[in-house]
């Protein structure tokens, strides 16, 4: 069982840390160690959604078909870092989903968070994010533009291309030395990219026995720059808005839709987070029960 620091609110209303059952169905690749400090990060990676590695991967399958498609950026890969809270509110307006680590690293243990050494301890860290290419980057907040990207999903022309795209990406993970992360059925080329799902829910005895869902909190998955999210609806049930066809991160984000938030790294962060680790593109599952930590099961009034 691996151990989840979490923080949430539940029908009840109160805020728990507790240690949760997270089931994957099909999990190729091992886990990375999963830790509730600080991410620690290993070496950088090549990221395969870069316009220079796609390109390749599309000359490798398509050389006659590719000198007539060429991939034009859609994304950029970025880093903001905010001055203060009003700087990271107007970003988060904007619709950015953030990440407060590189999302090109290899990561040697999970975490709940991460702040960067050339940042002052204190002040709000690097945040990460994936903008489309008519991004208005807004005044006054300070960004560096990492990589040119091409996801293939944001392409609307790649619809009606004939080109099999999620193929392409399958080749890009491999030319870039990442095929340990393709899912064990894309490995062969025989498998399809699928929309991640699973449930979130909550045994507490004073709901009675059974699981009941948490609603409302979001599930960010990511592998590199492609990056899905979504909600649990009222069973906890939840589904990604982007398929996959690789290993992902998962993490949950105790956030509503409503921008209710709470727990130990406000400050920093919209909302608490809680990692779940790496895991394949069908999904995860999480079962949180207060058998275990239960003197951390503190009421906690809603604001």
């Amino acid at each position: 069982m691996k151990r989840i620091f979490l923080l949430f609110f539940a029908f009840p209303l109160f805020a728990a840390c507790v240690s949760a059952s997270v089931e994957s169905p099909h999990s190729a690749a091992p886990a990375a160690e999963t830790g509730h400090g600080m991410i620690v990060l290993g070496e950088q990676l090549e990221d395969p959604y870069s316009v220079e590695n796609v390109s390749k991967a599309l000359h490798s399958l398509y050389p006659t078909r590719s000198e007539r498609v060429i991939p034009e950026p859609t994304d950029f890969y970025v880093r903001f870092l905010p001055s203060d809270r009003a700087q990271l509110e107007e970003l988060l307006s904007l619709g950015l989903t953030l990440l407060d680590h590189p999302v090109d690293y290899r990561i040697l243990r999970e975490g709940d968070y991460y702040h960067d050494p050339s940042v002052p301890e204190g002040s709000i860290t690097w945040q990460y994010a994936v903008v489309g290419k008519d991004f208005p980057f807004p005044d006054g907040i300070r960004h560096e533009v990492l990589d040119a990207c091409y996801i293939a999903d944001n392409d609307p022309d790649s619809r009606a291309d004939g080109i099999d795209w999620v193929a392409v990406e399958r080749e890009a993970y491999r030319l870039t030395g990442n095929e340990a992360l393709l899912s064990e059925v894309s490995r062969d080329g025989s498998g399809a990219a699928v929309r991640a799902e699973g449930d979130i829910l909550l045994v507490d005895s004073a709901l009675g026995a059974a699981p009941v869902g948490v609603r409302g909190v979001m599930v960010v998955s990511n592998s590199f720059v492609k990056i899905a999210k979504g909600y649990t609806d009222a069973q906890g049930h939840y589904r990604l808005n982007r398929a996959f066809a690789t290993e992902m991160r998962y993490r949950i984000v105790f956030k509503n839709e409503k921008g209710f938030a709470t727990g130990f790294n406000f400050i920093l962060v919209p909302a608490s987070v809680s990692t779940l680790g790496k895991a394949g593109p069908e999904g995860v599952s999480v079962t949180i029960d207060e058998r275990s930590d239960r003197s951390l099961f503190l009421p906690q009034r809603h604001q």
